[in-house]
């Protein structure tokens, strides 16, 4: 896992280490303008020795300009054997961490995404995982959004980055083609006695492998749908209670969802 993780560092090192150069070659040392943004967070996050960097990506909190560019990084610290994600937010000032979250259990995050959501909703999306696959999801959104009034001028409601689900076994499908995934997750049987191989049942009622969960995003956080026939899960019932669902929680007012939040600050 160490010699994957080291492979990954470099290889994103120098591609951030040749745009860096390839810009301030064509700008001339008398500007001095500051390095990328990816290569200022490169530069934070220290030695490669410590830390390795498993997976770096950008994203914008907006879709026109002026950009509102933030980077992830999901990073392996040596010392401590603890995976890390991170975002962080480049200023005139330096690097600002917006966001941080650690692995509790130290078996690792190996795999870091945007969240598919069309743009609609900024955030990433770390999977863990072992030997027979992805085992773990982790939806990680900002909460701001952007008006734009008649007058023209953007007008921001500030947010935070938090954690929007963190389950296992889970996946992303967009159910209802509004262009933010619901999460799927299979629900577990129980095993009777003398079951077969990784918790499946020999024999049994294998109902509960015929069965799935669903969540929906609403009000910054994934919240419970339900418990869906699998054969179903594309029927209109399952469309019609996902709608349902979020009507009732946006008349509520309420937002589900915990984890590490670390207000964005202006």
């Amino acid at each position: 896992m160490l010699l994957k993780l080291a492979v990954r560092t470099f290889i994103l090192a120098a591609c951030f280490g040749s745009v860096a150069s390839g810009v301030w070659a064509r700008q001339g040392a008398e500007e001095q303008e500051p390095p990328p943004c990816g290569e200022r967070v490169f530069r934070f996050l220290g030695s490669p020795q410590d830390t390795y960097v498993n997976g770096m990506l950008t994203f914008d909190l907006a879709f026109d300009v002026p950009r509102e560019e933030r980077i992830a990084v999901l990073s392996y610290d040596v010392q401590r054997g603890r995976s890390r994600l991170r975002i962080f937010r480049c200023t005139a000032q330096g690097v600002e961490t917006v966001f941080s979250l650690e692995d509790p259990g130290g078996e690792g995050w190996e795999d870091l995404e945007s969240f598919p959501s069309n743009g609609m909703v900024p955030g990433v999306v770390v999977w863990g995982s072992s030997d027979y696959g992805r085992t773990q999801l982790i939806v990680i959104c900002y909460t701001g959004s952007y008006s734009y009034p008649p007058s023209g001028h953007r007008v921001e409601n500030p947010g935070i980055f938090k954690v929007a689900f963190n389950g296992e076994h889970a996946r992303l499908v967009d159910l209802d083609l509004d262009g933010i995934p619901e999460v799927v997750a299979d629900v577990e049987s129980p095993v009777p006695s003398g079951g077969g191989w990784f918790g499946a049942p020999r024999g049994g009622n294998p109902e509960g492998h015929q069965k799935v969960k669903v969540w929906t995003y609403v009000g910054g956080a994934y919240v419970m749908v339900g418990v869906f026939p699998r054969e179903g899960l594309w029927s209109d019932a399952v469309r019609r209670a996902i709608e349902d669902t979020k009507k009732k929680h946006r008349a509520a007012g309420g937002s589900g969802g915990a984890g590490s939040r670390v207000p964005e600050s202006k």
